[in-house]
């Protein structure tokens, strides 16, 4: 996760309370922290609701943002494949997917799926380190895992509010230095944010905006709570290096916390311009991870990689990654007009409660005499685009929803007009590119 902490100096505010969860779903929604300041969102919110949708199923572009991912992500019959103990390795192409598997994966861990009891960590380069040497990118590497480590201890505290109250003297401090050891500021920073925002806002929106679909989140009383109790929590002087600090860590996951195993889950190596297209460059900033790999998975700690695809040509051709591969989980997520076309109806079948799984369902009856469905239109235009990816379809679903509105037809179905205009657009953004 690269998203930076909120400084000191700034004050959060409250956002908007839409979108509305679906009643069926049970879970808890946060406002959105990537909202288009230039939309018109009060008209998007108002048509939304008069076609029967709690929110915009397409808002997201992101995978990574979108705290509704777990419950319409598509898994091609192989989420299953990489969630267990084992080294794993997701490929897809740019947009197509292997985010969405991260953070269902990252919640089932959360939420404690099959009743297990997963402490997941989810590491994001924070440098592509090709200018680095071997000992200088591990121990940035090391630095980062150690970070994200503690910020997902800090979201376990603040979801189990209580738990400290179950600990002894000695595991209590344990608990709180390893947070404060690796925590960019003091936890009373943060607990003062959560107290003046009475949510954990702003902290989901610095550390994984993704967690606020957890169920059961803390109210204004568990932080009050926790805030009195941590704010005269004074650390001690000092802190072990990276190695011990790794260590002390694993040590207080797997053996003092109880939990079954811990789960690295790798993305977003292609995030830097020196990764995006070289596939060594990309490895590099995840070569410490990979260099461990085989030992940590012997102790419980198993490493799962979400790569982009092109990435795979040049593991399965390189020496030193064959005695992690023998041992890893292995899957590649590919995209045809049947899968994207079941994204769509996921998506609607989720925002509008159950009642509706298809765009028939807010087109006007011009748009549903037509030959062919509106979902297989844009499919359609994206296929001779070579565009064939969850994120352009929704890209073009959202621009669809958005251009409709622009005129202020909040109470109107949609039109052949707007089916035109999204066509449009997509040779527009797409017949210069690549």
């Amino acid at each position: 996760m690269v998203v930076p902490l909120v400084e000191p100096k700034i004050t959060i505010q409250q956002s908007d309370p839409f979108p509305v969860v679906p009643a069926r779903s049970g879970f808890h929604v946060m406002p959105s922290s990537n909202k288009r300041t230039t939309l018109p969102t009060d008209n998007l919110k108002q048509w939304l609701t008069h076609m029967g949708l709690n929110l915009n199923p397409f808002g997201y572009i992101d995978a990574g943002e979108d705290p509704f991912i777990p419950f319409y992500l598509i898994d091609h019959n192989q989420f299953k494949k990489i969630n267990g103990d084992q080294i794993s390795f997701v490929f897809a192409p740019a947009g197509g997917g292997k985010t969405a598997f991260r953070v269902r994966l990252a919640r089932e861990c959360r939420a404690g799926w099959n009743k297990r009891r997963i402490f997941p960590i989810i590491f994001k380069p924070t440098e592509p380190g090709v200018s680095q040497g071997e000992k200088s990118r591990a121990l940035r590497q090391q630095a980062d895992l150690l970070r994200y480590a503690a910020r997902e201890l800090f979201i376990y505290l603040a979801y189990s509010p209580y738990a400290l109250d179950e600990m002894n003297d000695a595991l209590r401090n344990i608990f709180i230095q390893t947070i404060s050891w690796d925590l960019d500021f003091p936890i009373a920073f943060y607990f003062d944010q959560m107290k003046t925002a009475g949510s954990l806002e702003p902290i989901l929106a610095a550390f994984d905006p993704t967690a606020r679909s957890l169920p059961n989140p803390p109210d204004k009383e568990d932080i009050l709570y926790l805030y009195k109790k941590l704010t005269r929590y004074i650390p001690e002087p000092g802190k072990p290096d990276e190695e011990h600090r790794l260590e002390a860590l694993f040590d207080l996951i797997l053996n003092k916390l109880k939990f079954e195993a811990i789960y690295i889950l790798v993305d977003g190596v292609d995030a830097f311009p020196e990764t995006e297209n070289n596939p060594h460059n990309a490895l590099l900033s995840i070569s410490w991870l990979l260099d461990n790999a085989i030992s940590w998975s012997n102790r419980g700690v198993y490493t799962k990689y979400f790569l982009p695809k092109e990435l795979k040509q040049f593991v399965d051709q390189t020496t030193n990654f064959r005695p992690l591969t023998l041992k890893s989980k292995i899957i590649t997520i590919k995209w045809d007009a049947d899968a994207l076309s079941e994204v769509i109806r996921r998506r609607l079948q989720e925002a509008s409660g159950g009642k509706f799984d298809s765009l028939a369902a807010i087109s006007d009856r011009a748009l549903r005499a037509s030959e062919r469905s509106l979902e297989e239109v844009l499919i359609g235009e994206l296929r001779r685009h070579k565009k064939l990816s969850p994120r352009s379809l929704i890209k073009a679903m959202d621009y669809l929803f958005v251009c409709h509105i622009q005129d202020g037809q909040v109470h109107e179905k949609l039109t052949p007009q707007d089916v035109t205009a999204v066509r449009e657009w997509i040779r527009r953004e797409y017949s210069v590119k690549k």
